[in-house]
Formats: structure tokens, C-alpha cells, sequence
């Protein structure tokens, strides 16, 4: 290498950021004392579904040090690809709540977390990590504080009746701390609600396809049964089904739902607007499972749309957000293991909870 292709990188790898980092902090119009006075902890984004990244944030927020921020960092550039799956993919395979053009996917959903750091330019380049005191591993659920937040291990979260209402309790305080949605999603969700569901009693459910199957220690319950918890949870409530008393949000991912419950209850049934599973996807997938003699993976929603960038897009996060936030807003939930399930829990700890299996 000559001695002139050698400055030239040098230049490149030293000089160029430099240059680049002075000049964002001199339009970076932040109190100085704010910065020095906390630590700052970078939490980063990885290939998964959008409450499993939420929950992830929340855990680290509600342990957080006294004088720690924990800032997420959703841009889809930075995504990680932790499992073996993605590795074999070489590609992301779940999270689709945004594209590259979006920036920091968590700043368009949620209100700023921390409105004393105002500049954007914070959250939208690298500057958060020149100022970071600690870079959380992007999957690193908080498992030694709390174990069992996710996946299979939530099993004994929702079992646990003495941790339990202590948990949704204490993520509950810290999600109306820091945790608000912008006024447009708010609102879009408030207005629903006050159309569709204000003054009745409120039932509501989600119901995953057949492919979420993967996440469940148990069979994946059969819509029939679904069907018969909601008329316990109504004849508990001495509901008469056959009134006009009660309403069922029903937060699904697949048409077989919507379709046989407004078959049963037209009058009663409430849902979001939203592309869903067909009947031919879900057919393919019990194929494949069949085929295959076990469940696989691939087949939920949020994977088909991964598969394809032109479906990246915010309004894929606002659709779960929506029916996360909606169905917490009931009188009673009828769910499974999943970790929409465990949001809506501490979103909403007066929120009463059936399991359904």
C-alpha cells in the first residue's frame, strides 16, 4: 500500500466521524447538565414481534437506577439478528413496524420518554451512542430480575398468584411515567372505543392463528373454545347473550375468527379494520405442519409481512398497538401465552384475565 491510499484511510476511519460528531454537537442544543447528570443506557432493537419489544423496554425502565435513562433504539438498520432461524435467513424475519425511512420507530408510535432531551437528532444518528454509559444486549430481557417475562417462561408469570397483580401493578406506574402514545394513535383509539364499545359490558380476546402454536406449551385452543369462555365469562357476569348488554373486541390476526363469531353474534362483535390471515393461509400452514408432523415456523402474520419490504410500514405497529390497547380497555380478557397478552395485563391491572385453555 502506497503512503497515499494510506492517509486516505486513515483520513476515513479517523478524521471523517470526527468531523461529523463535532458538527451534530454543535446543532445539538441540549442542556448540559441533563446529560451529566445521568446515566445513559442504550437498548436496542432486535428481529422480533412489537410487544416483545415493548415489554423488553418497559422491564428495563421499571429497573432502572434512580438517576438512569434507557433509550430505545428501533431504527431498522440497527436490528439484530440474534436467532438461529435469522441466521440461517440472513434476513430479518419478524419485525415489519417500519422501514428504513422512518428513523427510530419508538419516536413516531410513543411521546419522547425523556422531554428534556428535545433535539431528534439524538435519537435519529449514532450521537446517542458517543454519549451511552452502558449498550444493553438488544435481546437481554432483564432474566435475572425478571425471568420470566416472556416466551414459554410468562407460563409462570400468569401462574403466579402472588407475583402476578404485584407485577402489573409496578409496570402499570411506569408506563403512565413514560411510556404515552402520540395524540393521533391515542385519539384513534379513544374515538373507537367511545363509538363502539363505551356503556357496554366488554369482552375481549386475542386470538392468534394456528401458526403462534410455537409459543404455547399446549395444544392451540380451537375456536369453539374460545366461544365457550366467552359465554362463561358472560353467564358470570349474568350478561343474557341474547341481549344487547355486552360487546367482543376481538383482537385477531386471522379472518377464521372474525368470520365465525360474526356468524354467531352479529350484533355483538367488534373488530379493527386491518389485512388478516385467509382462510388459505392458514390452511398452508396446517400443510406444512402436517407434513412436517410438527409446528414450524414462518406462518404468522408478522412473518409473512417480513418476508416482503414494500409491507414495512408503521401501520403495521399502529394495528397492534390498537388492539392491544383496545382489548386492555375491557371488563375482561379471555387470552393466551403471548407477550400482547402480558401488555395488556399491566396496561390495564383492573383488567380481569381468563386463560384460555
Amino acid at each position: 500500500m502506497c503512503i497515499i491510499d494510506y492517509i486516505k484511510r486513515m483520513k476515513k476511519k479517523y478524521l471523517t466521524p470526527n468531523i461529523f460528531l463535532r458538527f451534530q454537537l454543535r446543532n445539538f442544543k441540549l442542556p448540559r447538565f441533563f446529560l451529566r447528570s445521568y446515566k445513559v443506557t442504550i437498548l436496542p432493537a432486535f428481529d422480533a414481534g412489537f410487544f416483545s419489544l415493548f415489554n423488553n423496554y418497559v422491564s428495563h425502565l421499571v429497573y432502572a437506577e434512580p438517576n438512569e435513562i434507557i433509550i430505545p433504539d428501533w431504527r431498522l438498520k440497527n436490528i439484530k439478528l440474534e436467532t438461529k432461524i435469522e441466521w440461517m435467513h440472513g434476513k430479518i424475519i419478524s419485525f415489519c413496524y417500519g422501514n428504513h425511512k422512518d428513523g427510530n420507530v419508538f419516536y413516531k408510535l410513543f411521546e419522547n420518554p425523556y422531554p428534556k432531551i428535545k433535539n431528534k437528532i439524538f435519537y435519529e444518528t449514532n450521537m446517542m451512542y458517543h454519549f451511552a454509559d452502558k449498550i444493553l444486549f438488544a435481546t437481554n430481557y432483564n432474566q435475572d430480575k425478571e425471568p420470566n417475562l416472556t416466551a414459554l417462561n410468562s407460563y409462570n408469570l400468569y401462574a403466579d398468584n402472588q407475583y402476578f397483580p404485584i407485577f402489573r401493578n409496578k409496570y402499570n406506574n411506569i408506563v403512565k411515567k413514560y411510556i404515552h402514545l402520540r395524540p393521533e394513535i391515542q385519539n384513534q383509539i379513544d374515538s373507537f372505543f367511545d363509538k363502539q364499545l363505551k356503556g357496554y359490558f366488554v369482552v375481549s380476546a386475542f386470538i392468534r392463528c394456528k401458526g403462534h402454536a410455537l409459543e404455547l406449551k399446549e395444544k392451540s385452543p380451537d375456536i369453539e373454545l374460545w366461544d365457550k369462555k366467552l359465554k362463561e365469562v358472560l353467564e358470570s357476569n349474568k350478561i343474557d347473550i341474547n341481549s344487547n348488554d355486552w360487546r367482543f373486541f376481538i383482537a385477531t390476526d386471522n379472518d377464521n375468527a372474525i368470520e365465525y363469531f360474526t356468524n354467531l353474534y352479529p350484533n355483538n362483535v367488534v373488530y379493527q379494520n386491518m389485512t388478516r390471515l385467509s382462510k388459505e393461509q392458514e390452511e398452508e400452514y396446517e400443510s406444512v405442519k402436517n407434513s412436517l408432523g410438527h409446528n414450524t415456523y414462518g406462518y404468522e402474520l408478522q412473518h409473512r409481512k417480513a418476508a416482503d419490504y414494500s409491507q414495512y410500514t408503521l401501520k403495521n405497529a399502529i394495528e397492534v398497538i390498537f388492539d392491544v390497547y383496545t382489548a386492555a380497555l375491557a371488563d375482561t380478557l379471555i387470552y393466551t401465552n403471548s407477550n400482547m397478552s402480558t401488555a395488556a395485563s399491566y396496561l390495564n391491572p383492573e383488567l380481569k384475565m381468563i386463560y384460555c385453555k
